[in-house]
């Protein structure tokens, strides 16, 4: 052997395919996969089914590098650089997408390309071990089909599930002995997020004992080391407000820190034994395995390396890390699974070969449980209408509505938004993720009664809103089938100045008045007040004060009379449309209480008349001003 590489002892059999057909069937499993689950990442986003700390984080952190501001997030209060939460520099390589589409849904596309490039590599890999295409394309089959991955690539976007791949190139050049593209891959595999260099650092441990490979191996081993340990020790506590990393307080229990864990683990095998090997971990391990028939068993070589990122996830005390298929976190396993079914499969047909029972029989027998036990695996646990549930998400008129509000906000505009809004709003400089402390500082707050509600439950969620909507702060400027977008309250002083008296407590002490434009925007009016030929709203803010505790409920009621008494507009509600009721107001606070008003378009409307007042709820009768009057006449000024 001239070239040093350990022949294989599989001979290459017939296939159905002839020569290119392997890799042009490869190719559109590629393309099948990217045009599904891109069109289900993108409906899911659509129908408000992502998350705020799962898409918007990352939207927010690549618009912000994309204009100059290199990881700059403000939606979690540990850090304000999200360098301070993970060490992801492949965020970085993502913001020139930004310049030429800025839009969330290409990081979802990115991702979907990302997963299903990882299908090429396992192709190659199989069809070389096991000197078959089809035996190729089965293991490229139950990659792509494998629900671990599947559900990492529908749980939003996180930086580490463009990392399966990454690997999957690694191992491919680094058998192939193509090492400088073994490190490229390698490389941009470590910057998906911290834990990626331990799985580096083990590659260049097979480097070493399995291929002796010294050079290549070791340069692997210290460098995946040394960047986990810059990246937990010097970079995140750098940007992180409490000066460590916060995915550290998951192994709280065996350390302060990376060292002591590790000393843990060595000097008490049977803590670590008692905590990662429960029967509810040890069907992880079952599951994770079970997708490929168990085959990965024969090759422990390769399946030990995927050993850092499962006690990453079975150690931890964190719940969603060992949960197999519904979040992200055993993204980074697949490949190994994978990698090792491939070898162990190699491994059972030289078994079955040097025992001459039928070399080509088995291989096509071998590949055909790879792809049946992942077809049947995945049926009961997939993504894809393969599966029994299956559900493809629907975007409604209800979720179109809520574009509709988010229209309203101004992008420049600090925003606190529910989780599954904010994604929709995150290229901002500020943003933040309700009811987090930072809410004080938004200008615009909306909100979802019928969404998630993370991370309150449902009565923490209602006292947070109700203790908003009861607070003179913010002003409710919308509520639509659920729906709540709030702005905070900017008229420092009334444009109108008044004090009128009702009986029972009741003081009016001013207005303003704002006419919308065509653009959406409104501005302040002066007296004498007239609306033109347009039609459009009038944003009336009315200041009350009650000086005694009411327990009467009163609604607020306002006319649009034209110069000749014509009704031209109305508006009839509660205080703030009904947050506001008056039986919550504080004495000798001032309540400040919107009205947009529609008016009606006229040729000529005049100098127009406001009237307001107050109907006690259960009576039906108008509140009397102090005079015996039943209605406050705002004003108009004669010419």
């Amino acid at each position: 052997m001239t070239s040093g590489r350990k022949r294989s002892r599989i001979q290459r059999y017939p296939t159905i395919f002839p020569e290119r057909g392997g890799h042009a069937v490869a190719i559109l499993l590629f393309i099948g996969y990217f045009l599904l689950f891109s069109y289900l990442s993108i409906a899911q986003h659509d129908s408000l089914g992502t998350h705020g700390l799962d898409l918007g984080y990352p939207d927010q952190v690549v618009w912000n590098t994309a204009h100059g501001r290199p990881f700059a997030y403000s939606i979690n209060p540990r850090a304000t650089n999200f360098l301070g939460e993970h060490f992801s520099p492949i965020l970085a390589l993502l913001a020139p997408l930004y310049w030429v589409w800025p839009d969330v849904r290409a990081l979802l596309i990115v991702q979907t390309v990302a997963i299903a490039l990882g299908a090429f590599p396992v192709f190659w890999l199989a069809r070389e071990r096991l000197k078959s295409d089809l035996a190729g394309l089965s293991f490229a089959a139950a990659f792509l089909l494998f629900p671990a991955l599947e559900a990492a690539n529908m749980f939003d976007f996180h930086a580490v599930t463009l990392a399966p791949s990454f690997l999957l190139f690694a191992f491919y050049y680094m058998e192939r002995q193509r090492y400088k593209r073994f490190l490229l891959f390698a490389l941009l595999a470590m910057a998906c997020k911290d834990e990626i260099p331990l799985l580096i650092s083990m590659m260049g441990l097979y480097l070493v004992f399995v291929k002796r490979e010294w050079k290549v191996g070791s340069l692997a081993i210290v460098g995946g080391l040394a960047w986990f340990l810059a990246a937990v020790h010097v970079v995140i506590p750098h940007f992180n407000i409490q000066g460590r990393s916060h995915a550290l307080s998951y192994y709280a229990y065996l350390g302060e820190g990376p060292w002591e864990i590790a000393i843990t683990a060595l000097t008490n095998p049977l803590l670590i034994l008692r905590t990662a090997l429960t029967a509810a971990k040890a069907r992880y391990i079952f599951d994770l395995l079970l997708p490929g028939a168990f085959t990965s068993l024969f090759s422990p070589q390769t399946l030990f390396l995927l050993l850092p990122s499962l006690a990453i996830n079975l150690l931890s005390t964190y719940p969603p890390m060992s949960v197999l298929e519904e979040f992200h976190y055993a993204g980074p396993l697949v490949p190994f699974v994978i990698i090792s079914s491939i070898y162990g499969v190699e491994f059972l047909v030289r078994q079955v070969t040097l025992l001459r029972l039928g070399g080509r029989r088995s291989l096509y027998l071998f590949s055909g449980l790879i792809f049946l036990a992942s077809l049947l695996y995945h049926h009961y646990h997939g993504f894809t209408p393969l599966a029994r549930h299956f559900q493809a998400p629907v975007v409604t008129a209800r979720h179109r509505l809520a574009q509709q509000l988010i229209a309203l906000i101004p992008p420049e505009a600090a925003v606190s938004a529910q989780s599954n809004l904010l994604p929709h709003l995150s290229q901002r400089e500020a943003i933040y993720l309700f009811p987090n402390p930072q809410t004080a500082k938004a200008e615009y707050i909306i909100l979802d009664r019928q969404g998630e509600k993370y991370p309150l439950d449902a009565d923490e969620y209602e006292e947070a809103l109700n203790g908003l909507l009861s607070s003179p702060q913010y002003d409710l400027v919308s509520e639509i089938q659920g729906f709540l977008l709030l702005r905070k309250g900017d008229e420092a002083e009334i444009q109108y100045p008044l004090s009128v008296k009702f009986k029972g407590g009741v003081v009016l002490l001013g207005f303003n008045v704002a006419v919308e434009d065509s653009e959406g925007a409104f501005s302040e009016e002066v007296f004498p007040l007239r609306l033109g030929d347009k039609g459009g709203r009038m944003r009336l803010t009315l200041f009350w004060e009650a000086l005694a505790p009411l327990e009467e409920e009163y609604t607020v009621f306002t006319h649009l009379l034209d110069g000749e008494g014509r009704l031209v507009g109305g508006h009839d509600s509660m205080p703030a449309n009904g947050w506001r009721p008056t039986s919550g107001w504080r004495t000798e606070q001032a309540m400040r209480d919107i009205h947009y008003i529609p008016f009606e378009a006229g040729e000529d409307l005049g100098e127009i008349i406001i009237e307001v007042g107050l109907y006690d709820l259960e009576t039906g009768r108008r509140l009397e001003l102090e005079d015996g009057q039943d209605k406050v006449i705002l004003g108009w000024l004669p010419e």
